[in-house]
Order: C-alpha cells, then structure tokens, then sequence
C-alpha cells in the first residue's frame, strides 16, 4: 500500500484513477476531490452541492480536459442514512486548467 486517504464519511462514489497519476473520487459530504497517485495528497476539493455516490469521469472534449461527477439523490443510502440528504441529481463539470 502506498498510501491511504481518510474520508470523513464511507466513499460510495467511484474512484477513477488518470494516466496523468491523479485519483478522483466523491465523497458523501458533497465534496469532489483529487489526489496526487504518488502520494495521496489533495490536489483539489470542491463542493457540488450534494452527496456524491455514482461515477467520477475525466473526458477530454475540444482540447481540454474535464472532470465530471454525479451527485444528490444517492437512492437506497438515502432510507437507511437520511442524514446523509441528498435531493436531485445534479452532474458537475469542472474545466481543468491549462
């Protein structure tokens, strides 16, 4: 194991790794957060408005890289843990920098 990452909640959003060394992932507290493959250190954490549960996607669209996540109503999770909230879906797109 090379490192680990402590979430303040259970992660049931996906993690999707890049061949740029980045790890993506969600977090139930609505945060969106990137951390260095080597390391583990957070690159970026941003808050979409709603927990994150579904997928992480990277895409590259007219020559830019975005990132892309899912978030709100996180279905059955929503019954057993309604602390959790959650209220419509909601997709996220961030622009990387160039």
């Amino acid at each position: 194991m090379k490192w680990r990452y402590a979430a303040s909640k259970p992660l049931l959003g996906a993690v999707t790794a890049t061949a740029g060394d980045v790890v993506l992932t969600g977090e139930l507290n609505g945060d969106l957060v990137a951390l260095d493959g080597t390391s583990g250190k957070v690159l970026f954490r941003g808050n979409v408005g709603g927990p994150i549960a579904g997928g992480v996607v990277t895409y590259v669209a007219r020559n830019v890289q975005h990132v892309a996540a899912v978030s709100g109503y996180v279905g059955v999770v929503n019954f057993y843990a309604p602390e959790i909230g959650g209220s419509n879906p909601t997709i996220s797109v961030f622009r990387l920098a160039e």
